[in-house]
């Protein structure tokens, strides 16, 4: 494939040839770089038996620009996702949980239908779960609220390249093995895009997706401008992703 310069929404000189991510300037640092295979993949599809396609997305971890982040105790993650078909399920991330703590997302090529799911358990009652799924496209920004658990998907036919800004204090952890995925799966059937529901979630509730914009606001983010600049520029705006006290997290959309 043609090399693809993610400058513009990155806010670094970077850029992806297909399966490598290329630093174009001195002083830029990636810190390792994952690729994720269907065998990782399988226990959370829809039809676990398939075999192809072998690779599903990568995970550059630690990008840095002479640690400037680093100094700032942040992470700064990117996750390429080719277009592609996992029989009629569309290709997506392994669930994902950053427990208490909140991350900042920001879709730096094509496009991202995330989706995203918290629940209440209660001793003797079955798990209450509430999910959504958020469209996102080139440029726009989200929060991913503490305590939500997400998964990445990509939906459409062209590369998705997802940042990811959090606290280095926050330990992500893989989830759904046991339950064969999140509560939801987007599939392709006649032509078009579908959300359906895992039969292994037994107390599902779909809330209203709400729009990137509704929260610009509400934390102080500028629409045009990467988060990578916002936060080397305004780090006293961001110290909500070490503390999620600091935000009042019910008052906001999408926080249920």
């Amino acid at each position: 494939m043609a090399m693809i310069d993610l400058k513009k929404y990155s806010g670094l000189a970077l850029a992806f040839d297909g399966s490598k991510l290329l630093p174009q300037e001195n002083g830029i640092e990636i810190g390792s770089r994952d690729v994720v295979n269907i065998g990782d993949v399988r226990p959370q599809l829809l039809n676990p038996e398939l075999t192809c396609p072998t690779v599903f997305y990568y995970i550059f971890s630690n990008i840095d620009r002479k640690s400037l982040l680093k100094r700032k105790r942040l992470r700064f993650d990117m996750y390429v996702i080719p277009p592609n078909l996992a029989g009629i399920e569309y290709v997506k991330t392994l669930g994902t949980s950053a427990g208490k703590y909140p991350l900042l997302l920001e879709v730096v090529h094509g496009y991202l239908t995330l989706l995203l799911q918290t629940s209440n358990e209660e001793p003797g009652s079955i798990p209450q779960v509430k999910t959504t799924t958020i469209r996102l496209k080139k440029g726009e920004k989200l929060v991913i609220p503490p305590n939500h658990d997400f998964v990445f998907v990509n939906s459409r036919q062209t590369l998705s390249v997802v940042a990811i800004m959090y606290s280095s204090k926050c330990r992500m952890k893989n989830i759904f093995d046991d339950t064969r995925g999140a509560a939801s799966y987007v599939i392709r059937k006649n032509a078009r895009l579908e959300t359906v529901l895992n039969p292994s979630f037994r107390n599902v509730s779909i809330v209203k997706p709400w729009k990137p914009e509704s929260i610009y606001k509400d934390f102080n983010l500028t629409a045009k401008t990467p988060i990578f600049k916002q936060i080397l520029r305004k780090y006293q705006r961001f110290k909500w992703l070490h503390d999620n006290s600091k935000i009042e997290w019910t008052n906001l959309p999408g926080c249920y």
